[in-house]
């Protein structure tokens, strides 16, 4: 039987050394710290023997460390603040990789796209509520123990893209969730299940993104007809 408790961390650490150093360093300093996202759900798809590439090549971490005790921790090393004010820093390690940081966080008052307000925040739990999808919302310790707070584990196994909260909600926060959606199964390379997507049925009709839900669709007709959407149901 597969053991979808962990992940392969060696592998991870194989390709990107430093994301250890990081988990590490923030432990160390008494702050939580995990892998999150691609790299805690690709493992696991590994893990289920389908094709992806995993190690992928970029690994996000997610802290309860604030930015500037991110900054104390890491004196030897340039970091980016491309994101600072959302909780974001790129850590640059020895070998030249770009690391994501990214200070737990809650975030509100979207405008379709970016949140006009974040707050930073010491628990995962609060964190991957705001995330989009149950299968992006999967986290994992620095030794690789599968951290699902979300239910992702179970919708990967069926193949299911489900929305971390209600459908409306999180597509009306960031229109760029449909396309992440329309995306997915592609990237994902499995066999499309004749259950639909419907992210953009629920898209609030309000004015000035009209044509953007219509070039949304267009699109996700268009993959569906080149048969590039393959694997996950919705």
């Amino acid at each position: 039987m597969t053991d979808l408790t962990r992940i392969s961390v060696d592998d991870v650490y194989s390709a990107h050394p430093f994301a250890r150093e990081i988990l590490l360093r923030l432990a160390d300093a008494g702050f939580d710290a995990v892998l999150i996202g691609g790299v805690v759900r690709d493992g696991l798809q590994a893990q289920l023997q389908r094709q992806v590439d995993f190690p992928p090549c970029d690994v996000d971490i997610a802290t309860a460390a604030l930015p500037e005790e991110i900054r104390r921790l890491f004196p030897d090393r340039p970091i980016l603040g491309v994101g600072e004010e959302f909780g974001v820093l790129v850590i640059v390690a020895p070998d030249g990789k770009r690391y994501e940081v990214a200070s737990f966080r809650v975030e509100s008052e979207y405008d379709g796209r970016w949140p006009a307000k974040v707050d930073l925040v010491r628990d995962l739990a609060t964190d991957v509520q705001r995330r989009d999808l149950t299968i992006n919302g999967l986290a994992a310790s620095a030794e690789g123990e599968i951290i699902d707070l979300v239910g992702g584990v179970q919708d990967l196994v069926a193949k299911r893209i489900a929305t971390i909260g209600e459908p409306s909600v999180r597509f009306g926060e960031d229109h760029l969730r449909m396309m992440r959606v329309v995306a997915l199964p592609a990237v994902l390379a499995e066999r499309l299940t004749q259950r639909q997507p419907k992210p953009f049925a629920v898209m609030p009709s309000r004015s000035g993104i009209s044509h953007r839900r219509e070039l949304a669709t267009n699109c996700y007709v268009s993959l569906r007809q080149a048969e590039l959407l393959r694997g996950y149901s919705c």
